[in-house]
């Protein structure tokens, strides 16, 4: 990834130029890895486990390059990348063997949750090591770039929803939802869109390219909005509003030279509610109807149907051993649930520690980088992190491996800032 910055812009040696090289590999290997759930081979452990042709070039790709990076810098240079986010990596390590020891007196958790569970840990970890070893300005360009390429596609994917017609698929009484290509469920990808338009906006601010806000944003949102995903939409809007009050409030917390693309990103954001006024669908109007849902269903991280029901019968199984007939990884819709349900109390605590402990990180990262170039990016990591936190609370989304790629991006940054410091 031989990015450079000249004077906060994109020069000629930037990685959409590089050709085919090795950066612009594992560049692609990113960009393709969120579309793993294609599911395109089949193989075996102990169940019947898929996973695609993306994501199996995505692991070789990220495993060759761990390995070339182990050659070029050595593994004393790759440790000290590790040290100042060990305790994150600890964290995790405890959730992680608590779930496998767990496993032995559960017999219901099924094996396959394990290993799932374990393989998006070593996406994780492949992508903080893949990452690491840049500059905190190369990592900004690379976010920048994907962003914009992912932009690209998802308008390819939305204008080819409008022109062709997709069908409308009825998951039950009056719950619809657009069978969008190349994920297994609509929510992935509007976690997936929602978390490219926060960081590329960020990423854009901090590079001075305001200009692109004028087409990441509109196209992102209508993307979004075009799934039907109403938490995703929800935890957007409401993480966006605030973002916009706050630096409207606190125009002395953004660096001087972003303080004129404030009124870009919210000229972006009027351009993009009017196009999605006009262009307004029954997947669109599904997604922004939370906004007459009523509150228990939203509480319960449904517009269609309150999940308070299942998560109260779930929890009595857990605590009092009432039988409970829904017990499948994923099956609640709520991650955390589903790790007490399937984990224990205990493992439940150490996800939450690691969660919290990222949180706090990148919150104080933005907090002492008031005066950084940088500081919008800074902003949106956290807001990317906290939608991630919220999907947790609506959507199975623990297995998709983009959210995994992301917190090892997050990690890759608070490497490289708190060593710059040292």
């Amino acid at each position: 990834m031989e990015v450079t910055l000249k004077q906060g812009r994109l020069n000629s040696s930037s990685l959409l130029r590089l050709g085919l090289n090795w950066s612009a590999v594992l560049f692609t290997s990113f960009l393709l890895a969120p579309f793993s759930e294609l599911r395109t081979i089949n193989y075996s452990l102990s169940g019947q486990r898929t996973i695609s042709i993306a994501m199996v070039l995505f692991l070789f790709v990220v495993t060759i390059d761990f390995f070339r990076a182990l050659r070029d810098i050595g593994s004393k240079h790759m440790l000290q990348k590790l040290m100042p986010v060990a305790y994150l990596m600890g964290a995790l390590a405890l959730f992680m063997l608590h779930k496998i020891l767990f496993w032995a007196v559960l017999p219901y958790t099924s094996p396959t949750a394990l290993y799932t569970l374990g393989g998006v840990t070593i996406v994780m970890v492949l992508s903080f090591f893949s990452l690491a070893k840049y500059g905190e300005n190369e990592i900004l360009v690379f976010v920048f770039q994907y962003c914009l390429v992912m932009a690209l596609f998802l308008l390819v994917v939305y204008l080819s929803a409008r022109l062709f017609n997709f069908n409308i698929v009825y998951q039950g009484p009056d719950i619809v939802s657009l069978p969008f290509p190349y994920f297994f469920r609509p929510y992935q990808a509007a976690t997936l869109g929602a978390i490219v338009l926060i960081l590329g906006s960020g990423a854009a601010i901090s590079l001075g390219r305001r200009y692109i806000l004028y087409f990441i944003v509109p196209v992102l949102v209508l993307a979004v909005a075009q799934t039907g995903c109403r938490s995703v939409m929800w935890l957007l809007t409401s993480l966006w509003l605030i973002m916009l009050v706050y630096y409207a409030l606190n125009r002395n917390l953004i660096p001087v030279h972003t303080r004129a693309s404030l009124s870009h990103l919210l000229l972006s954001t009027i351009l993009a509610a009017a196009l999605l006024a006009l262009f307004i669908d029954e997947q669109s109007l599904r997604a922004v109807s939370f906004l007459f849902s009523n509150p228990l269903n939203l509480l319960t991280a449904t517009a269609d149907a309150p999940r308070h029901g299942m998560w109260l019968a779930a929890l009595k199984s857990y605590f009092y051993g009432t039988p409970f007939p829904i017990i499948g990884q994923g099956s609640l819709h709520n991650v955390y649930l589903d790790i007490l349900i399937n984990g224990g109390l205990v493992a439940l605590m150490f996800f939450v520690l690691f969660i919290g402990l990222m949180i706090h990180s990148v919150a104080k990262l933005t907090k002492s980088n008031k005066a950084s170039l940088n500081q919008p990016m800074y902003m949106t990591l956290l807001m990317a992190l906290l939608l991630i936190v919220g999907e947790f609370y609506a959507n199975p989304m623990l297995s998709f491996p983009f959210v995994w790629m992301s917190f090892g991006l997050i990690l890759a940054l608070l490497s490289i800032n708190r060593l710059s410091k040292q």
